[in-house]
Formats: C-alpha cells, sequence, structure tokens
C-alpha cells in the first residue's frame, strides 16, 4: 500500500510538473521577455479578435502607435543595459496610464502598440496624452536627444468604425503612418490620422 501510495504521490507530482511547465511555455510564447507584457504574437492574434469585434459591433477601435525618439542614439550614449532598462519603465508606464480593458504589446524594439476598445477619437487622445504624461513623468535623462533633455515618445493614433472596405492590414499602416507623421513632423508629440483622410501606403 505504501508503495502504491508512493507512485501515485510520484505521478501526481508529475501531472502538476507537466501543468506548471506547459503553463510556463504558454506564457513565454505570448509575453515580452524583457517587459513581460505582450508580444507581437499575441498582439497579431489581438488585433484579429478587437477588428472582427468592432466590425461585428459597429463600434470604435482605437489603436496607438508609440515609438521612444531618438533611441538608437541613447542606446549608442548610455548602453544597451540602461536602454534595456529605459523599455522596460516605458512599458511600465504605459501600462499604468491605460485602462484594464485596453491591450498593450511590444510591437518591436523601442515601439509599442495599444489597442483601445469601444474608444473614439476624444477617448484615444486622453488616452494617449495619459501615456504621455507618464512617460514624461519618469524623467529620465537622454543627453543626446535632439527634442529634450528627457526620455520622450512619438505617438500616431487612428480610430476604426467598423468600415467594411478597411481590412486589418491597411487598418495597422495607417495606424503605422500616423506614428511616422509624429515623427515627420519633429517628434515628441501625439498625431491623429483619420482613416477618411489617407492614402493606404
Amino acid at each position: 500500500e505504501r508503495m502504491i501510495f508512493l507512485y501515485t504521490l510520484r505521478a501526481r507530482v508529475s501531472e502538476e510538473i507537466h501543468r506548471i511547465y506547459n503553463s510556463e511555455l504558454l506564457h513565454l510564447s505570448q509575453h515580452d521577455a524583457l517587459t513581460t507584457i505582450s508580444n507581437r504574437r499575441t498582439f497579431d492574434e489581438m488585433m484579429m479578435v478587437f477588428y472582427q469585434q468592432t466590425r461585428a459591433d459597429q463600434t470604435a477601435l482605437s489603436i496607438l502607435f508609440i515609438d521612444i525618439d531618438y533611441f538608437k542614439k541613447y542606446n549608442d550614449f548610455y548602453g544597451h543595459q540602461k536602454g534595456d532598462e529605459v523599455i522596460l519603465a516605458i512599458a511600465k508606464a504605459i501600462k499604468s496610464a491605460i485602462r484594464h480593458m485596453d491591450f498593450v504589446a511590444r510591437y518591436g524594439g523601442e515601439e509599442f502598440v495599444v489597442l483601445l476598445p469601444a474608444t473614439d477619437a476624444h477617448g484615444a487622445y486622453a488616452v494617449a496624452s495619459n501615456i504621455y504624461k507618464a512617460i514624461d513623468g519618469l524623467a529620465i535623462s537622454h543627453a543626446n536627444s535632439l527634442v529634450s533633455n528627457n526620455v520622450t515618445i512619438s505617438l500616431g493614433i487612428t480610430v476604426y468604425r467598423g468600415e467594411e472596405q478597411i481590412s486589418k492590414e491597411e487598418l495597422l499602416s495607417i495606424a503605422d503612418q500616423a506614428l511616422y507623421r509624429a515623427k515627420q513632423l519633429g517628434r515628441n508629440q501625439i498625431y491623429y490620422q483619420s482613416l477618411r483622410n489617407t492614402s493606404v501606403i
């Protein structure tokens, strides 16, 4: 009976370890290793969910693309370890500035993306302003920035209202254009790009 008990116990422990291992693997596949927020793969999945839901409900989905200004200059001057600390701090600031219903992911490198379901342009600008202020409040020194003494961000916004003629890929392209425009106009600012006044590149 003792042997049966030990074998049963070992099987249970082994099963629990296997469950934890699989759960950890799932977490690692869905989250960015540095920031622990969602990664690009999870963003792609969530973007499809939000896109389809917005189209079905005819609500508004706002998309925010965020880029750290002159981040390469920061890395070159302060080193990559300090650069990683900045990315981590900004990820936390973004997460603390959005609502529980919103979604944030590290899109790649020093770029982040935020999805704001059921949020129009006014609501999106309010959230974008909160993010901008949160990062400004970090007051991280950036001696090589050309726009400020501290680390700043450029932020592009667009809003999708379920338009059937706009694909998910086109929508992301327009949001990316909004970010590009914010950078083109001098960085350290928020730029809103309407879908109605855009030709998709």
